[in-house]
């Protein structure tokens, strides 16, 4: 993932992981999760993922949080995307860009919100 130049003095307090996808995609973000820890160690880390996945995250000891996206329901997807605002994320990453995760990363309000460049999903980032 390629962060733009227009995040010269990027030091987020609360970050935000999104990864939308089976058990081993969210595997394969555990190292990411380790690199943003290093690099920000001062930073908390929470991550958005959807069930049964997310209990593979549970007990990582650098995440803060694990959020379970609602397979089913708007009301359940209205009250988590008003949860993730509430957190007030200095940095969203979107691990999947897809366009739900996208509109999770961009409602989120962080302050960066960071996603690989994929057509029709380039709006819900600040950096690409």
């Amino acid at each position: 993932m390629k962060i733009s130049r227009s995040v010269p003095n990027l030091n987020p307090h609360r970050i935000l992981m999104v990864q939308l996808r089976r058990i081993g995609d969210c595997l394969l973000c555990t190292p990411a999760i380790r690199a943003l820890h290093e690099r920000f160690p001062a930073a908390t880390i929470d991550f958005l993922a959807e069930y049964p996945a997310e209990e593979t995250l549970r007990e990582h000891p650098l995440l803060r949080k694990v959020w379970v996206a609602p397979m089913e329901g708007l009301g359940a997807t209205i009250e988590l995307m008003r949860a993730l605002r509430r957190e007030r994320y200095d940095l969203a990453i979107d691990f999947f860009a897809n366009p739900r995760s996208a509109q999770f990363v961009f409602l989120s309000g962080a302050k960066v919100r960071a996603g690989l460049r994929r057509r029709g999903r380039t709006w819900a980032y600040t950096s690409l």
